[in-house]
């Protein structure tokens, strides 16, 4: 949807008031490969990354990843832009198992050709990517509202502690954490470099036997749990909006706003989820056996603080929580085998 709003901005702003950085600030992030050459330039870290673009080159790549004990692995789409058919990353932990996740991936890549006139024609080749256990449960993200020089006037962060699937998925669980500079300054570095504003979110994985922080994405959109920032102060869609129509007083009250609300919460005490998405999902790898008796427990009690933070849950409002226990469920009874993987595996 980011890439689609850029390509159309001319069109789009005819009717409506946008406040949307150009075609090539957007994409520059949402490839891949093109974010991790900016973030190398600028002394940024990030994972062991590898961009082969043909099975020769992949094989040459698995063989010398064995031969040096590098596995596992991470092979993951290089974008999701425009892709006909979304696909998630797949951990490896061999060269064989990489290969064929390699030609599963490029077999079944499907660019949308006239929305990516301007991108590069090797999309479809997926990255390979060092695998870090931590990603599974300390993701630290940075979220916010960078102006137009290209500096995070707004931000927020948080900790990604449980995701859907468990290994590599989408967040379902957050906590919140204290806001570290020096990642901020990259965010602005990144930001620059590629000519972006707007709203944002950048995922870093924090490995905790180096305590390094290591770039895994930037998303120039709105994103998933953006209700755990606009719940802690930061009004994100209104700061977008006033951005877009030259509010510039509307826009500073926001900032400041921010600003005071943050130093009202305490981060370490804050929690986001879907409470009972959260629940099924402990249960189910309880039941699976990769949770404790006192596992399950202690993770129950992580949402019993008050600064919890439910997603979709309100008691003036129960019908969001209805709708999508609903789609869950259909998505669970239409798909059984790739939900029992996802969810007790």
């Amino acid at each position: 949807m980011a890439w689609l709003m850029a390509m159309n901005r001319d069109e789009l702003s005819k009717r409506f008031t946008l406040f949307q950085p150009p075609p090539q600030a957007i994409f520059a992030l949402l490839d891949k490969s093109q974010l991790y050459a900016h973030a190398r330039r600028m002394g940024v870290a990030l994972p062991d990354t590898h961009a082969p673009t043909s099975m020769d080159a992949a094989r040459a790549l698995s063989h010398a990843l064995d031969k040096q004990g590098e596995f596992p692995v991470i092979v993951k789409p290089r974008t999701q832009a425009c892709m006909a058919v979304k696909q998630k990353g797949m951990v490896v932990h061999d060269a064989t198992t990489m290969l064929r996740a390699i030609e599963s991936m490029v077999r079944s890549a499907s660019v949308q050709a006239e929305h990516m006139a301007n991108a590069a024609t090797d999309l479809q080749w997926p990255l390979v990517q060092a695998f870090h256990v931590d990603a599974q449960s300390n993701t630290y993200s940075l979220a916010g509202f960078i102006d137009r020089s290209g500096m995070a006037r707004a931000v927020r962060a948080s900790s990604k502690v449980f995701q859907l699937p468990v290994k590599v998925g989408v967040g379902v669980a957050f906590e919140g954490r204290p806001v570290l500079p020096d990642l901020v300054a990259q965010v602005e570095a990144l930001a620059q470099a590629t000519g972006y504003f707007g709203v944002f979110e950048v995922e870093f994985i924090h490995v905790t036997s180096s305590g390094e922080y290591l770039l895994m994405d930037f998303n120039p959109r709105f994103y998933g749990q953006m209700q755990f920032e606009i719940s802690r102060g930061m009004h994100l869609p209104l700061m977008a909006l006033a951005a877009a129509r030259g509010e510039l007083k509307q826009l500073e009250d926001l900032f400041q706003q921010s600003k005071v609300s943050a130093r009202e919460y305490d981060p370490a005490a804050q929690r986001y989820c879907n409470s009972w998405l959260f629940n099924v999902l402990m249960r189910t790898q309880r039941l699976g056996g990769r949770l404790s008796t006192l596992e399950l427990q202690q993770w129950q009690a992580w949402m019993d603080v008050p600064d919890l933070f439910d997603c979709v849950q309100d008691s003036d409002d129960p019908a969001p929580e209805g709708a999508q226990r609903r789609a869950l469920w259909r998505h669970w009874l239409r798909h059984p085998r790739s939900s029992f993987r996802d969810m007790f595996k």
